[in-house]
């Protein structure tokens, strides 16, 4: 996060990043099971030739922006090679974070990813403004990280669902949040503006003004990366219904996947460990 006022391609300001989920865990170079459901494909997500054909996915999975992901690519093959002998073919995803970043001044580099991968740890993910989500925008407010995860029982046994989002998509007067209609309720304020102390002028967007009065309602576009990872023992097929079954999660908030939105989901389990 560099730089405020108008934008100055290749200067700022800059609100960029990258998020890094290693399924083994950063000893572990073993690839995973792995899952996709592309419910709509206007972006970008690399790897799909090995899950549609292995059912696998390979090393650490990469999030950041649009102009980014040849960059994580390469840095998470270099951080790879260094740590394991041998570069992977990894799985990277984007959105656009052209509202709030300079997306064309490709601040995100490998050294960023290879940054994000050392730093990366266990435990409590860290959620809203950081990592690849820092430049989004998501109903109209502001987007990023976010997760939710529930304990299932089958058969006496117990596993584990957790879900990641890169979150950059939605229509305002179609959000709904446990069901209740939050967009329309305010689908007339506090929607997208420009504050005239952060940037000279912003397309397409009006100043803002202290009520929350002005703004222009966002449609439903932008993208959204989603990632289920499960230690439940499921093969690619099963995974790929899995990531499908995830598209319902995101029809819940109220999107209905805008024609130029990606929204590109990603499943992966961390059993048989063989």
């Amino acid at each position: 996060m560099e730089g405020e006022g108008a934008l100055k391609v290749g200067v700022g300001p800059v609100r960029t990043g990258v998020t890094v989920i290693f399924p083994r865990g950063k000893a572990d170079a073993r690839p995973v099971y792995g899952g996709f459901f592309n419910l709509n494909g206007n972006g970008e997500m690399t790897g799909r030739a090995y899950l549609d054909d292995f059912g696998i996915v390979q090393g650490p999975v990469g999030i950041t922006d649009t102009n980014g992901v040849g960059q994580v690519y390469a840095g998470i093959q270099q951080w790879h090679s260094k740590h394991f002998g041998s570069a992977t073919w990894p799985v990277v995803a984007e959105t656009w974070s052209g509202y709030l970043s300079d997306l064309e001044g490709y601040h995100v580099t490998p050294e960023t990813a290879v940054a994000a991968l050392d730093s990366a740890k266990p435990g409590v993910v860290e959620e809203g403004n950081v990592g690849g989500g820092t430049g989004m925008v998501c109903f109209g407010f502001k987007g990023g990280i976010g997760t939710a995860s529930r304990v299932v029982t089958i058969e006496s046994e117990s596993y584990t669902v957790g879900v990641l989002v890169q979150c950059n998509t939605g229509a305002r007067r179609v959000l709904r949040i446990a069901g209740a209609p939050v967009g329309a309720a305010l689908a007339n304020r506090w929607l997208p503006c420009f504050d005239r102390k952060l940037a000279a002028k912003a397309e397409n967007l009006p100043p803002c003004t202290e009520d929350g009065s002005k703004g222009v309602a966002p449609p439903d576009q932008g993208s959204i990366i989603i990632v289920v990872g499960t230690d439940a023992p499921l093969m690619p097929k099963q995974l790929d219904r899995v990531a499908k079954r995830a598209a319902m999660g995101l029809a819940r908030l109220g999107s209905y996947s805008g024609n130029s939105s990606g929204d590109l989901i990603l499943a992966f389990s961390t059993v048989p460990g063989k």
